[in-house]
């Protein structure tokens, strides 16, 4: 191993001068992907690194010369190092122990738990004891260990790099050790983030971006477990939209897309942190209500209502307003999915075959007003 390319912002060195946790993680995460790059060289020797770097050419050989560098400590704020993708036979420079560990590396499947791996393997090989790592989502996905003085992020080179590192680094750090380390663990990293990128796709409404109903059987299922273990509150809402085919043989399809992706949005700006939206199937959706009880069922129902059909839809030269029906159950003792989803599902047959009950399009509901649609315990 002997080069390592450095990254900064404006052609220049990108050094963090606040305190970490002062930037905002995402945005860095967003500026350090599109950086343009500078160049630098290291050569190692010991547990030191010496660096020359120039913002405006490639290193020279003379540069890979080991006494041609100048600097020999490490820098007193963090840069960004940008490092290759290696592979096992370079990773045996470190041992028989090297392979047995990318072996434990490939039988876990899961992002954290390789990500568990790697920091007990950099751990013990080059001395790391803070790890935060970011995916290309922006997504932090491990932040462990104490907090350091000082804080170097590493990428691996590539526009397919896994994400980004922070390592802490409280100056013994082997930076050798570690640059083979996360070299040789970024492909496995990256199949990870492939499939479970691959796995949450299969668990979205394309049209919407709502979580479909595969997801939602799998998330309600825990929620039924809280509710028979600690007797936590849940309801469930079921929404549907009245006359859905009248829109699309009036306006097309298209338009009913536009319907259906309208109410998809407004059900999840509106929604508290901790509820659940899904698209159920067709033109119904579901909401599921952490910690809340009859009472809050009703009146959640009554402003979902109201916050659906105050909408005004355009989608070409047409203005569509639409109506909805829903039904509400309160979870109890010995709901299995299927139970607790009947009754919601039935109670929102009857709101919409109420004829006494009044379209909430014009306003909200009065006060004193009775409640359709709810079924509690």
């Amino acid at each position: 191993m002997g080069t390592l390319i450095g990254r900064g912002f404006a052609g220049g060195v990108y050094s963090i001068t606040s305190q970490p946790r002062q930037i905002s993680d995402h945005r860095m995460a967003q500026n350090l992907f599109q950086m343009p790059p500078f160049w630098l060289f290291v050569g190692f020797d010991g547990s030191n690194y010496r660096l020359a770097r120039n913002s405006l050419r490639m290193p020279r050989q003379s540069d890979r010369n080991e006494g041609a560098t100048v600097v020999a400590k490490r820098q007193a704020e963090p840069d960004v190092w940008v490092i290759d993708e290696t592979g096992a036979d370079e990773l045996l420079s470190l041992g028989s122990p090297a392979v047995a560990w990318l072996l434990t590396l490939q039988r876990v499947t899961s992002v954290e738990e390789r990500l568990g791996v790697l920091l007990d393997w950099l751990s013990f090989q080059a001395g790391v004891t803070a790890l935060r790592f970011i995916d290309q989502d922006g997504r932090v996905r491990m932040d462990t260990g104490p907090e350091t003085g000082t804080c170097l992020w590493w990428r691996i080179a590539g526009s397919e790099a896994p994400g980004l590192f922070r390592i802490g680094d409280d100056g013994v750090v082997d930076v050798k050790k570690l640059s083979l380390i996360l070299g040789a663990a970024a492909a496995l990293l990256r199949t990870a983030l492939a499939y479970e990128r691959a796995v949450r796709s299969a668990r979205r409404d394309p049209l919407t971006g709502l979580q479909n109903r595969e997801a939602m059987e799998e998330a309600l299922l825990a929620e039924l477990d809280l509710v028979a273990r600690h007797d936590a509150p849940l309801t469930l809402l079921v929404v549907d939209i009245d006359h859905f085919k009248h829109i699309n043989d009036c306006f097309g399809h298209r338009a009913g897309d536009a319907v259906l992706r309208e109410i998809a949005q407004r059900l999840q700006a509106r929604s508290r942190t901790g509820d659940l939206v899904f698209r159920y199937a067709g033109d119904e959706f579901v909401v599921a209500l952490r910690q809340t009880d009859e009472p809050g069922a009703e009146h959640a129902a009554r402003r979902l209502r109201h916050l659906v059909e105050r909408a005004v839809i355009q989608h070409e030269d047409h203005i569509i307003r639409v109506r909805v029906s829903v039904g509400a159950a309160c979870a109890r003792a010995g709901d299995t999915l299927g139970t607790l989803f009947e009754r919601a599902d039935q109670a929102m047959y009857r709101d919409k075959a109420d004829p006494l009950r009044i379209p909430l399009a014009a306003g909200p509901t009065r006060a004193g007003e009775p409640a359709h649609g709810l079924q509690g315990q």
